[in-house]
């Protein structure tokens, strides 16, 4: 959940002039609710962390996934170094004879 904090007046106008309100990026779906007490807004980013936290136990192996490929992509990566290096060196050998 995202939610956006409704600011004082003052800064409303420059966010007016940047071309999107609190309640333009609600209908463009960039955030799912305006708070106006930049506390609540604090809490609920709070409590919203520690829902993800609370099953932390699975976050390693989801960004695992995410960031390192998989054993067969890597495998297979592995071969085609290997097999490009041997190339290498059979046609260095090839071009010293």
């Amino acid at each position: 959940m995202t939610v956006g904090v409704s600011l004082p007046e003052g800064f409303q106008a420059s966010a007016v002039h940047a071309g999107l309100q609190p309640d333009g990026a609600l209908d463009l779906g960039l955030i799912s609710d305006i708070v106006d007490d930049p506390q609540e807004l604090t809490d609920r980013c709070v409590q919203d962390i520690r829902a993800v936290t609370d099953h932390n136990r699975f976050l390693p192996g989801l960004h695992r996934r995410h960031v390192l490929p998989s054993g067969d992509e890597m495998r297979s990566a592995l071969e085609r170094y290997y097999d490009g290096m041997a190339r290498a060196i059979s046609e260095l050998r090839a071009d010293d004879r």
